[in-house]
């Protein structure tokens, strides 16, 4: 099988460097029949003029690059029948280490001020999601990574800050939990979110970590034993298989976590 999906790979990459050829070729044969029509010599020379070099098509590919970054982080916003908003910090993060990394490459020179801009914009909005918890509840309600993706790219303080955020909403979800200073904290401040921005680690990293420190059960929190019965259990969501399905099979063994599925992954990532 995984001989299988490198065969694909090797198959698509080859289909991607053919289509960049013909469209190479493409535009030089429009730029040179433009110039055949024009009957005067200087005209037709400055439209032969208009072919770029092997070195400005080089720099056509660098650029294509770097857009179809946006366009694999846009693809995790984009889906007509499923949940999609637990990628959304995810696509964030790798968007912007992506640009942020180019930025001083060498290679990527001309683009720098775009790419310098274009993290910085990333940022802005990055930091704009401290302001409601739907993106961080969205990504515990998958049951095969619930908090993995905070504990490891986020580091153990912020990862137990998003387990206590995800604690003041299930007590409220429960039954209007009357919330004071010292029982529930508030939401992630933006200064966390951009130093947890800057931590983020590379992409092809494994998000498979071990189960975060559990606060401990008071009588008091009568919804705490199904909180903490989810968020440290082994859960598996199957291959194949949709998060809602997967909250529909396990609603009556869970049924706060059900409730805040309902609400939580029906809201829709706007890319």
């Amino acid at each position: 099988m995984h001989g299988l999906r490198m065969d694909e790979c090797d198959y698509w990459e080859n289909v991607k460097r053919n289509r960049n050829t013909f469209f190479q070729q493409y535009v030089d044969r429009f730029v040179l029949e433009m110039a055949m029509e024009e009957p005067n010599a200087d005209k037709q020379k400055k439209i032969l003029d208009l072919r770029l070099s092997e070195t400005e098509w080089d720099r056509v590919r660098d650029f294509l690059s770097l857009l179809k970054i946006a366009e694999t982080a846009q693809q995790a916003f984009s889906s007509e029948t499923e949940p999609t908003l637990y990628n959304g910090l995810p696509a964030l993060e790798r968007l912007h280490k992506s640009w942020s990394s180019r930025a001083d490459r060498p290679k990527y020179a001309t683009f720098k001020p775009a790419l310098e801009a274009a993290y910085e914009k990333i940022a802005t909005y990055y930091s704009k999601t401290d302001m409601v918890d739907a993106y961080t509840m969205s990504m515990i309600l998958d049951p095969s990574s619930k908090t993995n993706h905070f504990q490891k790219h986020w580091g153990q303080d912020l990862e137990l800050e998003v387990r206590r955020d995800a604690e003041r909403v299930t007590s409220l979800s429960f039954g209007g939990w009357i919330c004071t200073e010292t029982q529930c904290p508030p939401p992630l401040t933006t200064s966390a979110s951009n130093s947890r921005l800057d931590d983020v680690l590379s992409d092809d990293e494994d998000d498979s970590t071990t189960t975060s420190t559990q606060p401990a059960a008071t009588v008091d929190k009568p919804w705490l034993p199904e909180f903490n019965a989810y968020m440290d259990g082994s859960d598996v969501r199957p291959e194949g298989q949709s998060m809602v399905a997967w909250w529909v099979l396990h609603a009556n063994r869970l049924p706060v976590w059900a409730s805040l599925a309902r609400d939580y992954l029906a809201i829709m990532a706007s890319s």
